[in-house]
């Protein structure tokens, strides 16, 4: 649990993950989840003890990245709607099933969820491919995105506009948030509660690209 260099010095409590990787890839997405299941419970009663024992009060905020959400999915696995509020829930890149998010918006206390999203990401296609399952992190048609249009709590950010390096600093197109100046200023908007419409377009299907 980290207080991460996005968050500045007025915002809210933000955790980042980050998994524990095996020697296959098959074995970090068990390990990760694993090792989620051993911390659940730990984590939820630390940071029942943080809101209830500080004075400010402090909104959870929790920023995940690629496998990160798949250690969180181990960790979300032992919570219910009676565990901590999370405020804000950013997944970047998540290398974890597509109706994953779906299922913490419903069953977990998440006011918000904004998920980023790459048709172009390399390291998720394989994934994909490897897992025979559909990756939040890449989805690929519109009908991927059909499980979120009525989830007015999920928000949808495809960011293949903007993530468009040189083969040297990215092959993968998997480590965007690093190194787009767009997707780490709409991250930083996310945590400090600024509205991001004026970076933001509208697509028709509902999701967002970024100006």
């Amino acid at each position: 649990m980290l207080r991460h260099p996005y968050a500045g010095p007025d915002a809210a409590l933000i955790v980042l993950f980050r998994p524990f990787y095996a020697k296959s890839f098959e074995g970090n997405h068990r390990q990760a989840y694993k090792d989620g299941l051993v911390l659940g419970p730990v984590l939820e009663k630390i940071l029942n003890q943080v809101t209830a024992q500080s004075q400010l009060k402090p909104e959870i905020k929790i920023l995940a990245h690629s496998m990160g959400n798949r250690f969180l999915e181990g960790i979300f696995e032992s919570w219910t709607k009676e565990s901590p509020r999370i405020a804000q829930l950013i997944l970047a890149t998540p290398d974890v099933s597509q109706d994953i998010p779906v299922k913490w918006s419903n069953n977990l206390s998440i006011e918000k969820i904004t998920l980023y999203t790459h048709t172009a990401d390399l390291f998720l296609g394989i994934s994909r491919s490897l897992l025979d399952s559909g990756r939040a992190g890449k989805l690929l048609q519109n009908k991927d995105l059909n499980m979120y249009a009525t989830n007015s709590e999920i928000t949808v950010i495809e960011v293949k506009n903007v993530a468009k390096f040189p083969r040297s600093i990215d092959i993968t197109g998997h480590v965007y948030f690093l190194y787009s100046k767009q997707v780490r200023k709409d991250i930083q908007r996310e945590i400090h509660n600024i509205d991001s419409s004026s970076i933001r377009k509208p697509q028709p299907e509902g999701y967002f690209t970024l100006r």
